[in-house]
């Protein structure tokens, strides 16, 4: 299940057509709040795990750490595995064993 798709019809029970009032603001926070990685990966979505992943993994090499990019890259490699993409995991899994800066595999 898309979370885009399910925003909408969460939002309209919500508020519903004749509300209009201090039920709209807290609403609009709780939509603002980015579900963790953790939560995707509870309900077993595995690409708004690889979104998030995308969309917070994007940041320059410089601002993150080389554990988090490990952690996130492996990570990545997981969901794209159990979304069918064996092939991408595998390069993204191959990539991290040929990296030179990565702690050995134990």
């Amino acid at each position: 299940m898309l979370l885009s798709r399910t925003k909408p019809a969460v939002a309209a029970s919500a508020t519903g057509p004749d509300d209009c009032g201090g039920s709209s603001q807290a609403s609009s926070a709780m939509e603002s709040r980015l579900p963790t990685l953790e939560e995707f990966l509870e309900k077993r979505d595995f690409t708004g795990a690889m979104a998030l992943l995308e969309f917070t993994g994007g940041a320059p090499s410089g601002s993150a750490s080389t554990s988090s990019q490990l952690e996130a890259a492996l990570w990545t490699a997981y969901c794209a595995f159990h979304l069918g993409q064996h092939r991408q995991a595998m390069r993204i899994y191959q990539d991290l064993l040929s990296d030179k800066s990565m702690p050995p595999p134990l």
